[in-house]
């Protein structure tokens, strides 16, 4: 194979590998993982729908909101659920964003306690 056909073919795997959208983290604030909430299982969707899966050795009721953030860390939609496991449960939780999000600016979805007393 000529050394150009080569170059050509390595420079048009190298600019589609990064032609993919990077996908947003998940991750659980310090207020739920101190309830000794884990987070099993995370994905955005793309579309709005951020669903995590949920698990906890103890009984657990409260509002999670889950917060986008952008590249600097700016919050740029919110959106709440209800959360009810009992002891050593697991369940999955979807957030549901308002159309609005542009889920493109999205780098980090922040999941925490809507009130920090509303807990087991």
């Amino acid at each position: 194979m000529k050394k150009s056909t080569f170059v050509f073919w390595a420079l048009c795997a190298f600019i589609l590998s990064g032609c993919g959208a990077k996908e947003a983290s998940i991750d659980l604030d310090k207020d739920l993982t101190e309830q000794k909430i884990v987070k099993t299982a995370g994905k955005a969707d793309g579309k709005g729908t951020v669903t995590v899966y949920l698990t906890s050795e103890e009984a657990f009721k409260g509002t999670l909101v889950a917060k986008a953030l952008n590249q600097t860390g700016q919050e740029i939609g919110r959106t709440t659920a209800e959360l009810n496991l009992s002891k050593d449960d697991g369940k999955e939780i979807a957030f549901k964003f308002d159309s609005s999000l542009d889920v493109t600016k999205v780098i980090r979805y922040l999941v925490s306690l809507k009130d920090k007393s509303d807990s087991r």
